[in-house]
């Protein structure tokens, strides 16, 4: 399970470190890909093929399921790390995270998400986490 937050800088070769706690749970396999909300998701390689399975049986006459699918599948890559524990973004991935130098490395349970510093300090400003409660309260999903 992956909890807590974490900040690294990318290096000049778009390299950035993942944090020692998550690295065993990941694997040597693992697969980034462009989240929702403008971040990046990494899976581990089990995570994701389960992702898949499940996006694999949406219907695919219906186009919210055609979207979701082609965001999430076809921006996917394997990775692995090297031996100081950093994996290599893209250019693309950067960009989709709005990642300048500083990223944010989220815990998010069965996922991992990156996120640009600034990216993720404007979205936070723009979240009211006691209405979001309250508004999945009303329908059943309390915690």
């Amino acid at each position: 399970m992956f909890i807590g937050r974490y900040e690294h800088s990318i290096d000049a070769k778009n390299r950035l470190i993942v944090p020692a706690k998550y690295r065993e749970e990941l694997g040597s396999s693992f697969v980034i890909t462009q989240g929702l909300d403008g971040c990046l998701y990494i899976l581990p390689q089990k995570s994701f093929e389960d992702m898949a399975e499940k996006l694999s049986s949406l219907p695919l006459t219906d186009r919210d399921s055609r979207s979701l699918l082609r965001h999430l599948v076809s921006n996917a890559t394997y990775c692995e790390l090297d031996k100081q524990g950093r994996v290599l973004l893209t250019p693309a991935q950067k960009e989709h995270a709005h990642i300048v130098k500083d990223a944010l490395i989220l815990g998010m349970l069965s996922k991992i998400e990156i996120w640009g510093k600034e990216a993720y300090r404007e979205y936070e400003e723009n979240s009211d986490i006691e209405m979001i409660e309250q508004h999945l309260a009303s329908q059943g999903l309390s915690i």
